[in-house]
């Protein structure tokens, strides 16, 4: 895994400097194959590319041009599962870029979707699903960052505030508290005639004021209630971070600090990912076996600490079928124990019983 430093901006702006650092990580010779979405489906970003010996493959932007190649009927794998699809070969030009391969996927004899890519020797249904690939990454993230184990989204530890050369403090910073007027004084309501607006008896007692009065056209409400209601002074939308804090200071990353940390929680998210799909072998959910695993990872139990061993004793899940699921899960756990790092103890997992 490679972290690229530098500031937050869209892909074709960010590209080339990452791709120089990632060119230097791996070497001259380390071949490479980016896949992007649409958002960077421009030529620059493909020269971008070509620049560093890198290949590409991506969407192509809508709307999608008709396609000239004749379909070719190809098998590709999907959840274990064999699949055909129907497929269209073929090298088109690009403006601004030159000659790119693309493929057509064709569904009910209509193009549904097409894929840009520099690579010419890869079968078409291989990288069909190598970019069909790209949802499995962002679900990876999307789940890790709601994930018990290992939120990506919080970072805070490995920044700091420190001040940054040239640094013009044009972002703007949170909005000052706005200066409301004082509340304008109100006629006393008149008995009998407005009863919603007249304190009552007992556990019915109403105090609506005397702007939600339903008059019915018997009687206009005030001129003060009918106008609009407007601040005593302006306040802006935005204002500089030094308006409000003249010592403020742009934080940067750590960016080691914040590498480990990464690294460590997709770690952490990997593991409860096998976790996963090793559950789901026995529990057979496809729609709720990621859930399920999530309130599975917050069961009480206890731990017993021998000379020899760890035993951890989870308590029985009140659903049958999660139970069963969970205890030849940890017979499997079992069958290969691990151990804690500089511990020889191994760990065995057992469910209480019933």
């Amino acid at each position: 895994m490679v972290f690229g430093s530098g500031e937050p901006t869209g892909l074709v702006s960010t590209l080339p400097g990452v791709l120089t650092q990632l060119r230097w990580v791996l070497g001259p010779d380390a071949p490479i194959l980016l896949g992007f979405a649409r958002g960077g489906a421009y030529p620059s970003a493909f020269t971008a590319c070509r620049d560093v010996g890198a290949g590409w493959v991506t969407y192509r932007r809508v709307p999608l041009v008709a396609s000239a190649a004749t379909p070719a009927q190809a098998t590709i794998w999907r959840a274990g599962l064999q699949v055909q699809v129907m497929l269209a070969d073929e090298s088109v030009q690009i403006k601004g870029y030159g000659l790119v391969r693309q493929l057509t996927l064709f569904e009910n004899d209509a193009p549904v979707l097409q894929v840009l890519t520099s690579d010419t020797t890869a079968t078409p249904a291989g990288l069909l699903y190598w970019l069909r690939a790209r949802w499995r990454i962002e679900n990876m993230f999307s789940y890790a960052g709601g994930s018990t184990t290992a939120s990506t989204r919080w970072l805070t530890t490995g920044w700091i505030s420190a001040p940054t050369p040239g640094w013009s403090p044009t972002r703007p910073g949170p909005r000052p508290a706005r200066p409301w007027p004082p509340p304008r004084p109100s006629s006393p309501p008149q008995k009998g005639r407005y009863p919603n607006c007249w304190p009552g008896r007992g556990p019915q007692r109403r105090r609506t004021p005397p702007c939600q009065e339903h008059t019915n056209g018997s009687r206009p409400l005030l001129p003060h209630w009918k106008a609009p209601r407007r601040r005593s002074a302006p306040c802006p939308a935005k204002v500089l971070a030094t308006d409000l804090d003249p010592g403020a200071k742009r934080a940067r990353p750590h960016l080691a600090r914040r590498g480990l940390q990464m690294v460590l929680r997709l770690l952490a998210f990997n593991a409860e990912a096998w976790l996963a799909e090793h559950l789901n072998a026995y529990l057979t959910d496809p729609n709720e076996y990621r859930a399920i695993l999530r309130n599975l990872l917050h069961l009480s139990g206890h731990v017993d600490y021998t000379t020899k061993a760890i035993t951890i004793t989870l308590d029985r899940p009140h659903s049958p079928r999660v139970a069963r699921a969970l205890h030849l899960l940890t017979e499997e756990l079992n069958a290969t124990p691990a151990t804690m790092p500089a511990d020889h103890r191994p760990l065995t997992y057992q469910l209480a019983d019933a």
